[in-house]
């Protein structure tokens, strides 16, 4: 070590913090007293953890890099690997170790010394991996112990673990707790899309920053390549959605795409293990604290199996998903079918001027409905509830109480410009978009208004001006035709709700599944 470094020539009886033991500081001054505060959280603890000063050499020979992931070495002097140089100097035949294969096997009767442990946060009862007595009514002591008593501690969970819902702290033989960085890989994105350069179909799509919906589609090469067999992990950095992706997508700004470690992770599994473990704290990017939260990471095998249970309820609300498109889909085909065509029921005999239906007209829609402006609701301000909250890229989490009552037309108008949304049941509008009350709402409406042809008029943010939305002509086609066509479609829509409940029953009992997955209290 540095001759300038704490701890200098007492290697193997101190521990220092790596990144400070290798620079000269000067002895007084503010520089000085850091130096110092850091060293008094990595040094010495005699309670048998790896930095105690009575621990066994083997246990010495655990190191610390600056990242926080120990590896196991054979000598106190060792090589720190720190975002891809090497720092410090290895002597007596030292090998640096990968952070994650160099763990020793891990035990539920003593304090792994392979555990990933910020180097600052060492006190007891306060590190990731603290130690408590296997007398969980107890209080844990920080002061000096003997063996029998070592012996008798567990590993815990991290700080702030169990306040996310994990339930125990204790994770079952063979399991660790890891960053999340240390054990999955970044994914480039390729291209990114945005408003402009999106359509309305195409064969890969957008993944935006919502729970479910895309931002369009594109006919070009994707960004990145998903399959089945081999899927990628989304996550949004400003409203904390994930999702499991299994075909070729692009993405948006701002959404990051993660895989697991060949061997080591997969990645169906750590999409599960980090679903909603991030909690929305202002708007601002939240990447950064979802790379680096601990989650539970068991066997290879069991993570197989643990991701097997969870997909088969993804699965059956995946298919609910692909069957209320098609039911989408075939509604909107008959009123392209009556509507744009004219093929409508008895349309043999009716005369057609200037492509209006004899006993039909044509209104600007400020003639049929009014557009209300939704009203601002922070994420951060949003309490889940039954009610769906809809922006511009539909709905995007929901909250105790309702705007307006339902069925209602929900238009996009900041963002995902003149995206056209059906609710049946009362919503939160917020202020990116456009609503029409329960009183103007009818299916027949919400079709006409996604062939109204809205466009951006804002260069600068897209943004759809009321007065021009307002001048779009609309069909208004006979009454007993209106009537037919409001017939023929609400079988539709009927089994499209039915399908929606029953998807929202099986989240809520995988939400509730997973954590007991995920902590080991299940076995599967």
């Amino acid at each position: 070590m540095h001759s300038g470094g704490i701890g200098a020539g007492a290697a193997s009886e101190r521990w220092v913090t790596p990144w400070l033991a290798t620079r000269a500081f000067p002895s007084t001054g503010p520089r000085a007293a850091l130096r110092f505060a850091l060293w008094r959280c990595s040094a010495t603890r005699d309670d048998g953890c790896p930095g105690s000063t009575s621990a066994s050499p083997a246990r010495r020979r655990t190191s610390v890099g600056r990242r926080g992931v120990l590896s196991w070495r054979s000598t106190a002097t060792r090589s720190i690997r720190t975002k891809g140089r090497m720092r410090g100097r290895t002597t007596r035949g030292a090998k640096p170790v990968g952070s994650f294969g160099a763990f020793p096997p891990m035990t539920s009767t003593s304090v792994p010394s392979g555990s990933s442990i910020p180097p600052t946060n060492r006190t007891y009862g306060t590190g990731p991996y603290s130690a408590q007595r296997r007398t969980f009514g107890g209080e844990g002591s920080p002061s000096r112990t003997t063996s029998a008593e070592r012996t008798e501690r567990v590993p815990i969970a991290p700080n702030g673990v169990r306040s996310m819902g994990w339930g125990q702290w204790n994770l079952p033989e063979g399991w660790r707790w890891c960053r999340l960085e240390d054990v999955s890989e970044l994914v480039k994105p390729g291209k990114l899309f945005d408003e402009t350069t999106v359509s309305v179909g195409g064969a890969v799509p957008v993944v935006n920053q919502s729970e479910s919906s895309y931002h369009g589609f594109h006919d070009e090469e994707p960004g990145v390549s998903a399959t089945p067999e081999a899927p990628v992990f989304t996550f949004a950095n400003h409203t904390c959605h994930s999702r499991l992706m299994k075909q070729p997508y692009s993405c948006i700004q701002n959404v990051f795409s993660r895989v697991g470690i060949a061997g080591v992770t997969d990645t169906t599994f750590l999409y599960y293990a980090t679903r909603g473990r991030i909690a929305i704290s202002g708007y601002k990017g939240h990447h950064p604290i979802f790379r680096k939260q601990w989650i539970p990471v068991p066997p290879i095998k069991v993570q197989l199996r643990l991701a097997s249970c969870l997909s088969a309820y993804d699965d059956l609300i995946e298919n609910n998903r692909r069957r209320i498109k098609l039911l989408e889909e075939s509604a909107r085909l008959l009123y392209r079918e009556w509507f744009v065509h004219l093929r409508f029921p008895g349309h043999e005999h009716v005369k057609v001027v200037d492509g209006v239906p004899e006993g039909w007209e044509r209104k600007p829609l400020k003639e049929i409905a009014t557009l209300n402006y939704g009203k601002a609701l922070k994420e951060e301000l949003r309490q889940p509830g039954p009610y769906p909250v809809y922006g511009s890229s539909g709905i995007v989490g929901s909250h105790m109480a309702g705007l307006t009552s339902g069925p209602g037309i929900i238009v996009g108008r900041k963002g995902n410009v003149g995206s056209v949304y059906w609710s049946p049941v009362a919503f939160f509008a917020i202020d990116t978009v456009y609503y029409i009350s329960v009183e103007q709402s009818s299916l027949y409406l919400y079709y006409a208004l996604q062939d109204a042809q809205f466009i951006s008029t804002d260069v600068a943010v897209p943004g759809l001006n009321r007065d021009f939305a307002y001048s779009r002509q609309l069909l208004v086609p006979a009454d007993q035709v209106l009537s037919e066509f409001l017939e023929a479609v609400m079988p539709f829509h009927q089994q499209i709700e039915k399908l929606t409940i029953l998807s929202e029953k099986l989240h809520e009992a995988r939400d509730l599944l997973l954590p007991r997955l995920m902590s080991g209290d299940l076995v599967v």
